[in-house]
């Protein structure tokens, strides 16, 4: 930072939890004499205000140091998009935001003039329980109905009659998602389908993680709409059987959100937050542009925890917190039509401006992320950290603040390895070892025998053995120096005795639901 700008690429991406970090980075790029660029189409207002407060404070302590003495402190700020710019200096608060503002409601007048290319509606899921095995299969059942309609309405067809679509579904977390893609592999598909399953999160062994994303890649980049049809996936599933529809479905977390340059024809989403919604939509006809004349974005109105009763629900990921509840739990509820139907950027560029009262329930989705975002950046409660302390509290209390709102506060880790020895080795997870061998079985990964109906396949034929003696063929070296590079997975190292982490190529590595 000393000689450098600073670049914050989906700053409103990172928890609200790490957003305190975020601060205190722009405070001492500003101290330190450095600019500052955020990149961004869903940047909340209390976010750019925050963030602006903690550079002018730290840029003022420069200007002290190092710039003309009396001179009073202007920071040069602008604004850009695909339509508009402007610029000015401010060295009040007030008019920074007020400029701001300004722009974004300019924006969000465009916006609705703009195609169409994401039409959304919620789906109801009932369960009959609370109970995690009755969620789970209600939501496969859901997902499963759902996920034909939408195939049926979005999907393109070769000269013989064979039509194929590509989508997403998006979960929150890791186990829920791979319980549900259990469940949705053990179920048949109707006469003349396929469903070809991909199942993508981050507790795959490096290497394979790689694996799956490049083929993904290639499958959802589309700026020629006939390309996939040259997919060897695509072929394969052609030469399987007589079905006439085939289905390429990715069942992912938040990964898919943010960094993926991809473009489906269709997506379902379990909530977490309106900035999730926003996000997955963006990856859904990202390059073809086509517009729908149905509905190619399917909305959950409850997640998982609002199913089995929990509260708060819409957290972890999303907004929702013991202090900062919503009223209801169903999406139907909280969230207004125009927030989803034509779904876009206003509501997280827009300030709801709803004041926050102690004990207070939202009843909106947006409104609760807007207060918690303003409350939890530039807040003046003394019941818990506020990331303005930073530069409001004496310098004494850094350490402090550093030490309460760390950067990614997470969980210990062990580190395993995907390992093989030499090209006859079957693939293992091990641990390192300080004895003689360097090498040892934890004693905690188990095998998952997955069940398959009729109609479901892999979309990826992911062969750990192949892909690791690929890796070491295009490297040039050998399989155990293959395996430390890239064989890597870290999982949670805070688990109960006894309790072991199933795995399988396609599901990855999990714990069972509880």
């Amino acid at each position: 930072l000393l000689t450098r700008d600073l670049v914050l690429d989906e700053p409103d991406d990172f928890d609200i939890a790490d957003q305190h970090a975020l601060c205190r980075l722009v405070n001492w790029t500003g101290m330190l004499g450095g600019r500052v660029l955020l990149s961004s189409a869903t940047l909340p207002p209390a976010l750019v205000q925050a963030l602006f407060a903690a550079y002018c404070t730290g840029r003022n302590a420069w200007k002290l140091a190092c710039g003309e003495p009396g001179a009073s402190l202007n920071v040069c700020c602008a604004w850009f998009d695909e339509d508009d710019a402007c610029s000015g200096e401010f060295s009040v608060a007030a008019d920074f935001y007020d400029a701001h503002c300004r722009f974004a409601h300019r924006r969000a007048m465009r916006l609705p003039d703009k195609p169409v290319l994401r039409r959304a509606q919620i789906a109801s899921v009932t369960s009959s329980s609370a109970d995690a095995g009755s969620v789970i299969t209600a939501y496969a059942d859901t997902l499963h109905h759902e996920i034909i309609n939408l195939h049926n309405l979005h999907h393109q067809c070769d000269a013989k009659g064979h039509c194929i679509s590509f989508g997403l579904v998006r979960m929150a977390n890791i186990v829920p998602l791979v319980a549900v893609a259990k469940k949705l592999m053990s179920t048949p598909s109707p006469e003349g389908y396929h469903i070809h399953y991909c199942v993508y999160h981050s507790q795959h062994p490096l290497a394979i993680r790689a694996y799956i994303e490049q083929r993904l890649d290639s499958a959802f980049t589309r700026h020629d709409p006939q390309i996939v049809w040259h997919l060897p996936e695509v072929k394969q599933a052609l030469r399987q059987g007589e079905a006439k529809h085939h289905l390429f479905v990715v069942l992912a977390t938040s990964v898919v959100e943010v960094g993926r340059d991809w473009d489906a024809d269709w997506g379902m989403i379990e909530p977490s937050s309106m900035r999730s919604l926003i996000q997955f939509a963006g990856r859904i006809q990202r390059h073809r542009q086509k517009q729908p004349e149905s509905p190619n974005m399917l909305i959950l109105n409850k997640n998982i925890r609002a199913l089995r009763e929990r509260s708060p629900a819409y957290c972890q990921p999303g907004f929702e917190s013991a202090r900062f509840l919503l009223s209801s739990h169903d999406l139907t509820e909280i969230l207004h039509p125009d927030c989803y139907q034509l779904i876009n950027a206003i509501p997280r560029i827009l300030d709801s401006q709803v004041a926050c009262k102690k004990n207070q329930r939202f009843d909106s989705l947006v409104s609760l992320e807007h207060a918690r975002l303003w409350e939890e950046l530039l807040g003046r409660s003394e019941d818990y950290p506020v990331a303005a302390q930073w530069w409001r509290l004496p310098l004494q209390w850094s350490g402090e603040l550093q030490r309460r709102t760390p950067f990614r506060r997470s969980q210990n880790e062990s580190q395993f390895f995907l390992y093989m020895q030499d090209d006859v080795d079957e693939p293992r997870f091990m641990a390192r070892d300080d004895g003689a061998v360097g090498w040892k079985d934890p004693g905690v990964f188990r095998f998952y025998p997955l069940e398959q109906a009729k109609g479901v396949w892999p979309w990826i034929d992911i062969d750990y053995a192949k892909v690791m003696r690929g890796l070491a063929e295009s490297t040039n070296h050998a399989l155990s120096r293959v395996s430390e590079r890239f064989g890597e997975i870290n999982l949670r190292s805070n688990v109960t005795a006894g309790e072991v982490w199933f795995w399988h190529p396609l599901l990855g590595v999990f714990h069972a639901l509880s």
